[in-house]
C-alpha cells in the first residue's frame, strides 16, 4: 500500500506516471517490471471501463457523448484484444521490437502482456473490478459534495459524467496530470448544464487541488517513510527511469 501511494506523487504530475508505481514495486520486491506494469495496466483498463459504462446513460444525453464513449471503449477493447490475441500481439511486439529507444525493454512487453493474461483469467480480478467500482461511485460522490459545496445542486449523474469526461479528457492529452485539460473538460461540462462560468471555474480550481494536491503530499509522505527501507530509487528520476528499467533485472535497478 505505501508503494502504490509513494507512486501516486509522481501519477499526479506527470504522463504516464502511473510506470512509476510498477517501478517502484519491482525494485522494492524484485518482481520483473512487466510484471508490476500488468498488474498497473489491468487496474487502469478495469478502473476506465468501469467509469465510462457507469457515465455511458449521462455521456449519450449529450452533444458528442457517443464519441467519447466510442472512443475510450473502443481503445480498452483494442488494449484487451492486443493483451489476449496472439494475432494482434504480433504487429506490436515487432513494431515495439524495431523502434530504437524502447527495444530494449520489449521483452519486458512479453512479461507485461503474460502477466495481464494471467491476471485477467483469475477470479481475483472480480474482486479488483469491485473495488474498482467502488472507487468509481467515491470519485463521483467527492465531485457531488464539492458541487453542493458551492451551492451546485445538479444531482450525481451529472458529478459522474463531469468526473468521467475529465479523467477522459486528462488521460488523451497526455499533459502532467492532465493539467488543464481536466481543467477544460470540467468547466465545459458545467457551463452546459447551465453552471455559471465563474462557478465552473472555481470547481475546476478546487477538483485540480485535491486531485493533485492531497495525493501528492500523502505520496511524498509515504516515500519518506519506505525508500530507503525498500530500496526503491528517487522519487525524481523515477520517471525517466522507467525505459531502462524496463531492459534491466529489477536487481540492478534496485541497486
Amino acid at each position: 500500500m505505501l508503494v502504490s501511494l509513494a507512486g501516486q506523487t509522481v501519477t499526479a504530475v506527470l504522463p504516464l506516471g502511473d510506470l512509476t508505481r510498477a517501478l517502484f514495486a519491482s525494485e522494492a520486491t524484485g518482481t520483473p517490471f512487466g510484471a508490476a506494469a500488468a498488474a498497473v495496466t489491468v487496474q487502469e483498463l478495469t478502473f476506465t471501463s468501469l467509469l465510462i459504462l457507469s457515465a455511458t446513460p449521462a455521456l449519450l444525453a449529450i452533444p458528442g457523448g457517443w464519441l467519447v464513449t466510442t472512443v475510450v471503449l473502443g481503445g480498452v477493447a483494442a488494449a484487451l484484444l492486443t493483451l489476449l490475441v496472439p494475432a494482434f500481439y504480433r504487429p506490436v511486439r515487432r513494431l515495439l521490437g524495431a523502434l530504437p529507444v524502447v527495444r530494449h525493454g520489449a521483452g519486458q512487453v512479453d512479461t507485461l502482456r503474460r502477466e495481464s493474461i494471467v491476471l485477467l483469467t483469475r477470479p481475483l480480478a472480480v474482486a479488483s473490478g469491485v473495488i474498482d467500482l467502488a472507487r468509481v461511485g467515491l470519485a463521483a460522490g467527492a465531485f457531488e459534495l464539492l458541487l453542493r459545496a458551492l451551492k451546485i445542486d445538479r444531482g450525481w449523474w451529472l458529478a459522474l459524467l463531469v468526473v468521467a469526461v475529465a479523467y477522459v479528457g486528462g488521460a488523451l492529452s497526455f499533459l502532467p496530470g492532465g493539467l488543464g485539460a481536466n481543467e477544460a473538460s470540467v468547466i465545459g461540462v458545467l457551463v452546459g448544464f447551465g453552471v455559471p462560468a465563474g462557478q465552473a471555474a472555481a470547481v475546476a480550481l478546487l477538483e485540480r487541488l485535491l486531485l493533485t494536491g492531497v495525493p501528492s503530499l500523502v505520496g511524498l509522505l509515504a516515500y519518506v517513510a519506505i525508500h530507503r527501507r525498500l530500496h526503491i530509487g528517487s522519487l525524481v528520476a523515477s520517471p525517466q527511469a522507467v525505459l531502462s528499467a524496463a531492459g534491466s533485472p529489477a536487481c540492478e535497478v534496485a541497486a
